[in-house]
């Protein structure tokens, strides 16, 4: 700062009674006693009752440590104190420890005893709920099946939503479906008919109709239900053709409900019926197909059947007679139907059917609806469209068992002896000519009895023929291998005859092709009189016994033999019950041969193989495949063919030698045949071609496709000869 800078104080302007107290201060701080600490403090020390001396160091230092020393002392003691309580801490929670422990055991085991008691509590109510709702479900089951009906019961799991019910929970969450079929009441099946493959020039231009019908059996008679709509209708919308060989399918589209037997009445014989009729309603083309599969259900899926061309003769009635047909002639087949089955609700329209669900104590009733589902079907385009449908009816993984082929013996056997319609007069004719049998049979069994006597030059006491029966008495002065035979043969005699009707029917068959449908009848009925002969025999031998006091017939000659020779009939008892059992066990094994094979021309054979063989096992004739005779007629036609503006035809053979993948030494042979139209200016355009392949079928190929070329060039590689033209 300069000198010549002149500070100039602030102006603060100060009150009276401020001044005053600021100039007081300042006269305090002023006086020489303000600041005498000693004087003020005696003077205070002395108003106060202080006094103030002054000690020496020595005695604060003594004074001082004794001091430390007290306050080290208490601090031991109180940290032994704390020590002390720690441990009687400790102490009670080793005690609270183990007590809370021996109360966690305890009740551990009261836990469990209770958990193991109501678990066995638990399941014995459950044992003693499922005894008594089977036997009122045996009850409701029972009650059914006197009103002709059959339950099935079937076990769902339901939702989270559904078991909220305790008595649903108990029961796991399973719910017991109930579904009721009604005997006699006739299944629905709807049956989409795709198309006709592959007709061409084979029937005339025109417009074609398919109808469908269900028949008992190959040839038999038409199953007819009541239908109330038109819904019902079994024949299709009329398709126009045209006759030509470009025109390679009838696609109908059409969808049919038909009604079938009940699962409780249908038979393994019964089929579907396939007719194409024209505009004069002749039958052009017909074709059967099986309604059930090899386990005794409705067929369901995507299927073909060959159609032969007309009506089917009275003589044919197997599946195997169709295939043999159009086997032996290609010509006889006219093409292959495609068509898809499926199986809707037992429900008819007009009548009301029930779903019944269990949820625990409750029951849930649920009407079904009469309406049919829509089921909506896909156009066949492609080749992998067409390879799903299949010929075989056969449900894979499912085995053939012995009881499934008894089956067919007994639904063969209810068909000839007319079991199924009590009215119908079958069953009358076979009931008189079972009676029949029965008396014939017991002419030849003594009959037989009668020339072993002979042989044997037996005495013979009585021989007399009676109105039912021959009465035979003779000595009884035999051996036990005589009266073994006697016991034997009557029965064998009847075996050996059945055997010679057997194989007098198998050469007629053969030699002359038919066997009259009489003598089957007669010779089913014989069979099954031959089985029962040795029953038959006891019958008889009791009424001997009983009313005219004889009981030397043959179920108690055995008895007698061992009563006289050792004095206890009980072994003669025993050895004729085995003989019997093995004598019926032989002629029922003679019989059931019989039905396999020849009865009614072996068609209990044909429809086991029928239903139960796999793909590869029948003869389709692939869907362009001609005749060789077809052929030969379409060759001489391009041969002779001549056109107003002078096209000609020629002929292209190629032959094609083929190695088979895995070997080259293992050859096959195909020949295409090519047909090409040449104009006026030599030109070329393909007109029609055929391909043999090497299993010997003739197949023609489309102009723009050459599907069955490359399936073959795929699976073969070869090389082919030069181009022949002929």
């Amino acid at each position: 700062m300069n000198e010549d800078e002149i500070i100039i104080e602030p102006s603060i302007d100060i009150d009276d009674e401020s001044h005053k107290t600021l100039h007081q201060i300042r006269q305090k701080l002023e006086n020489p006693s303000f600041l005498n600490y000693s004087d003020n403090l005696e003077q205070d020390a002395t108003k106060e009752g202080i006094k103030v001396a002054a000690v020496e160091p020595t005695e604060l230092d003594q004074e001082e440590q004794v001091l430390e020393k007290e306050r080290i002392l208490g601090i031991t003691a109180l940290a032994k104190a704390h020590h002390t309580h720690q441990l009687q801490l400790l102490s009670k929670e080793q005690e609270a420890r183990q007590m809370l422990q021996q109360q966690y055991s305890k009740q551990q085991k009261t836990y469990k005893h209770i958990k193991d008691n109501s678990a066995h509590n638990h399941q014995l109510n459950q044992i003693a709920i499922s005894k008594v709702f089977r036997r009122k479900e045996l009850a409701v089951k029972t009650a059914m099946r006197k009103k002709k009906a059959d339950i099935e019961v079937k076990l769902q799991k339901t939702s989270q939503k559904e078991t909220k019910d305790d008595q649903q929970l108990l029961l796991g969450g399973i719910t017991r479906v109930y579904k009721l079929t009604w005997r006699g009441r006739p299944q629905v099946v709807e049956i989409r008919i795709e198309e006709c493959r592959d007709i061409k020039d084979k029937l005339e231009k025109g417009e074609y109709w398919i109808r469908l019908t269900t028949k008992d059996k190959i040839g038999g008679k038409i199953l007819e239900y009541e239908k109330l709509t038109e819904m019902w209708r079994n024949m299709s919308d009329p398709y126009s053709h045209d006759g030509k060989h470009t025109s390679k399918s009838m696609k109908f589209k059409t969808t049919m409900k038909v009604l079938v037997p009940s699962r409780l009445q249908i038979l393994p014989t019964m089929v579907y019926c396939f007719q194409i009729l024209d505009f004069n309603s002749v039958i052009v083309g017909e074709g059967y197909f099986p309604i059930i599969n090899n386990v005794f259900e409705l067929n369901e899926g995507k299927f073909k059947v060959p159609m032969v061309r007309s009506s089917l003769k009275s003589s044919i009635d197997k599946f195997s007679g169709i295939e043999k047909l159009y086997r032996s002639n290609i010509d006889e087949w006219l093409c292959n139907l495609y068509f898809q089955i499926s199986v809707l609700p037992q429900v008819i329209e007009g009548e009301s059917d029930y779903s019944v669900q269990l949820l625990g104590n409750q029951v849930v009733q649920e009407e079904i609806p009469s309406a049919f589902p829509i089921i909506n079907y896909e156009e066949l385009i492609t080749p992998d469209q067409y390879s799903e449908y299949k010929h075989s009816v056969v449900k894979l993984g499912v085995l053939t068992t012995p009881k499934n082929k008894l089956q067919y013996i007994i639904a063969e056997i209810i068909i000839e002896f007319g079991f199924k319609p009590i009215r119908h007069w079958a069953i009358y004719f076979s009931l008189i000519l079972f009676i029949g049998m029965v008396w014939l049979s017991r002419y030849i069994h003594y009959s037989g009895q009668w020339l072993y006597i002979k042989v044997e030059r037996y005495p013979e006491e009585v021989f007399s023929a009676r109105l039912f029966t021959l009465e035979i008495r003779f000595s009884d002065n035999t051996n036990l291998r005589q009266e073994i035979i006697l016991l034997l043969i009557g029965t064998i005699f009847q075996c050996f005859w059945f055997a010679f009707f057997c194989a007098w029917a198998w050469a007629s068959l053969k030699w002359i092709g038919r066997y009259p449908e009489l003598a089957f009848r007669f010779m089913q009925t014989w069979g099954i009189v031959m089985v029962l002969d040795p029953i038959i025999t006891i019958g008889e031998a009791l009424i001997w016994g009983f009313v005219y006091g004889y009981w030397g017939i043959d179920p108690f000659r055995l008895y007698n033999y061992f009563e006289r020779a050792e004095g206890n009939g009980v072994v003669g008892v025993l050895l004729t019950i085995f003989l019997y059992a093995g004598l019926m066990g032989l002629c029922a094994f003679v019989v059931y041969n019989y039905f396999i094979f020849l009865h009614m021309n072996g068609r209990l054979l044909d429809m086991y193989m029928r239903l139960n063989a796999t793909e590869n096992t029948f003869f389709i004739p692939h869907d362009g495949e001609v005749s060789k005779r077809y052929l030969e007629w379409v060759c001489y036609k391009a041969k002779n063919y001549r056109s107003m503006n002078g096209d000609s035809r020629i002929i292209s053979v190629m032959d094609y030698s083929m190695h088979e993948a895995f070997s080259i030494e293992v050859t096959k042979s195909a020949t295409h045949v090519i047909i090409y139209t040449v104009g006026s200016d030599r030109s070329r355009s393909l007109y029609r071609q055929f391909i043999r392949l090497p299993d010997g079928a003739i197949s023609e190929l489309s102009l723009m496709e050459y599907s069955h070329r490359m399936t073959y060039s795929q699976r073969y590689s070869g090389s082919s000869t030069p181009i022949k033209l002929r």
